[in-house]
């Protein structure tokens, strides 16, 4: 008997290609193989290819010391001028910060003047139009502007704000996740920024490509 099996399913000619006679053993043995490799592939795959709306808000950032990356005060008053950009990654977001986009093509959302704790609630959306999707990254730089002293602009932290949710059917029953806690990179414990999630299939003719990165 002539038997002919391919890994995941896979047409290319990377694809195991194996072809040769089989006792019942090996026939067992090909056989159980086949359904472990199917079940791993499943395992191992992201969420099917489709068509997803990913959206987070921006809910509060706290930093009641004023200060900014190095524990330092942002100034002599102790009060900070927060500004905040952000962008949505479902490209690579497990990679390093900033990820594939440099933080002068971040998007502006957000700035406040003498505000340590401002409460943000702003929202930012991405679609994925016929591709997976596993995982997002709400990245976040947050400064603190100086530009009216014409001094340099303060680091305040850099913040990954990750999530996985399974998409919901529609829009109409994707329920938003509870606020979370993003990862900071400075000042743990001291500066903290809190986002929500959620994550919905939309009909093909409603997926907006994401428009190529600009400096800003």
């Amino acid at each position: 008997m002539c038997i002919l099996t391919r890994c995941c399913g896979s047409s290319s000619s990377a694809g195991l290609l194996v072809t040769h006679e089989v006792s019942a053993m090996q026939k067992f043995v090909l056989g159980l193989l086949a359904v472990v490799g199917s079940v791993i592939c499943g395992i191992s795959g992201d969420a099917p290819a489709g068509y997803y709306r990913v959206q987070a808000d921006l809910l509060q950032l706290q930093n009641p010391l004023g200060v900014r990356h190095d524990g330092k005060p942002c100034d002599r008053l102790g009060v900070c001028d927060p500004v905040i950009k952000v962008f949505l990654d479902t490209e690579r977001p497990m990679s390093a910060f900033p990820g594939p986009r440099y933080i002068s093509q971040y998007t502006k959302i957000f700035s406040a003047v003498d505000q340590n704790e401002p409460v943000i609630n702003k929202n930012v959306s991405v679609d994925i139009c016929g591709q997976p999707f596993s995982k997002a990254n709400l990245r976040a730089y947050v400064k603190d502007d100086d530009s009216f002293l014409r001094l340099t602009d303060d680091h305040i932290s850099d913040f990954d704000c990750i999530f996985s949710p399974t998409p919901a059917a529609d829009e109409a029953s994707a329920q938003w996740s509870k606020g979370e806690p993003c990862q900071g990179t400075t000042q743990p414990g001291k500066i903290k920024l809190f986002y929500r999630y959620r994550v919905f299939t939309i009909p093909p003719e409603q997926c907006r490509p994401t428009p190529p990165p600009q400096s800003g």
